[in-house]
């Protein structure tokens, strides 16, 4: 069973400012790790694979965890996320312009040192980020496969003004720690990265918490999703089971379970 959405993984080009860009967003370090053995069985999920990686986690209350990755490579290919922030400080943006969708109004904004983003409009008085937008090729599909982790569909296809790209919001309920929704834009456009990587820029994956990792691998086989099965890895004296799967639209996730405490679940 799918707990919750843990942590965007964030594929950083400058390590340090990217540190800095989510302190100042309001996310604090939690541990980091250098020099971390990356598994060849994870050659698959990487455009250019190093043997050793650098790690840091960020967590800042009331929104989803960022692992900082500096996969000591040259990052070239464009993630198909987009994070979706709330009451971004405005002395922090470079660029933005307005985008409407219906009764959805977005921002598309620019940072220093960070990559392209979108962020809600709300009244909220705090920054939030708590939702991601995911490009994909057929809504249907990707439905369905979101459906796989839990979602439901909140909202049906939107179409915009110009008519020529759709919309469709999925919301998934945290069981635990605290009941709280992570929302999901889908986006249909052509434009996508069909064959998705670890180290493509940005956040290139999405990671879940799970009680059974071998319930959602068979779940994931059975929807014809491909999956990599990473097998116990131990991060902050911790040992986790992990696995990676594919959807049909470039959807790049992580599934983790806790080997050694199931009732762990602030990673």
């Amino acid at each position: 069973m799918i707990l919750k959405v843990s942590h965007f993984v964030f594929s950083s080009e400058n390590f340090e400012e990217n540190s800095k860009i989510l302190n100042q967003l309001g996310y604090h370090s939690i541990f980091t790790q250098k020099n971390i053995r990356n598994l060849i069985i994870k050659r698959p999920l990487f455009t250019s694979f190093n043997d050793f990686h650098d790690l840091c986690y960020f967590t800042s209350p009331n929104n989803v965890g960022v692992e900082l990755l500096n996969w000591n490579s040259t990052i070239s290919n464009e993630s198909n996320f987009v994070p979706m922030f709330e009451k971004v400080d405005g002395n922090l943006l470079k660029y933005f312009r307005a985008l409407t969708f219906n009764s959805f109004n977005f921002y598309e904004g620019k940072m220093d040192n960070f990559t392209n983003f979108c962020f809600l409009d709300k009244s909220n008085n705090s920054f939030k980020m708590n939702s991601l937008m995911t490009k994909t090729e057929d809504i249907k599909k990707s439905i369905e496969f979101w459906k796989i982790l839990g979602f439901e569909v909140k909202s049906h296809e939107i179409n915009d003004e110009s008519g020529d790209e759709r919309f469709v919001v999925l919301h998934l309920n945290s069981i635990l720690p605290r009941t709280e929704t992570f929302t999901l834009y889908l986006k249909q456009t052509s434009n996508i990265n069909k064959n998705p990587h670890l180290d493509d820029k940005g956040i290139s994956c999405l990671s879940f918490l799970s009680t059974d990792i071998q319930k959602e691998k068979e779940l994931l086989l059975a929807h014809h999703a491909k999956v990599i099965e990473v097998g116990e890895l131990m991060i902050n004296n911790k040992l986790l089971n992990i696995l990676f799967a594919v959807g049909p639209s470039g959807e790049l996730i992580e599934i983790i379970d806790f080997k050694s405490d199931k009732n762990n679940v602030n990673v």
